[in-house]
């Protein structure tokens, strides 16, 4: 009996390991702050190739495709670096992990980011491109996710 009893302890144990750090929120902070930074370095690219290509800066389809994706993109930045912060010091103040839902959360926040920019930057005058909507649909989760999620720790 001892024996099949510390087998399902240990069963227990490995069934619940967490696949994210436990500073999984912090990581995605430094990410979506990445991604951020190489958006705005990346405008700066179009404009100083444009600048020096004697081109009128803002105009051609690529800078408008990257124009929206950038600004886009930084509606959301602060959202979800406060939110990932939030989920990480609600977790630390109640002395728990973090849930599985914060860590699916955070991740589609990631991914939805990153899907939104592929997708706009890769528009066409047919619409938008399917990862332009995933990316989209992604963050609304990820929001909505995280937003319940701060306050699940107390």
């Amino acid at each position: 009996a001892t024996v099949s009893v510390l087998y399902w302890e240990k069963k227990q144990k490995t069934t619940t390991q967490k696949m994210f750090p436990e500073n999984y929120p912090l990581l995605a902070v430094g990410v979506q702050g990445c991604i951020a930074l190489l958006m705005g370095i990346k405008m700066s690219q179009l404009r100083v190739s444009q600048l020096a290509a004697k081109q009128k800066v803002g105009e051609g389809p690529a800078f408008k495709q990257w124009h929206v994706a950038q600004l886009n993109s930084a509606e959301y930045h602060p959202l979800f670096m406060a939110l990932y912060l939030a989920v990480f010091v609600a977790a630390k103040l109640a002395n728990k992990p973090l849930r599985q839902a914060s860590e699916i959360g955070i991740t589609l926040g990631l991914l939805g980011t990153v899907f939104f920019i592929f997708g706009a930057t890769q528009s066409s005058p047919k619409g938008p491109t399917p990862f332009r909507v995933l990316g989209a649909a992604c963050r609304y989760i990820a929001i909505a996710i995280l937003s319940y999620e701060v306050t699940q720790y107390y």
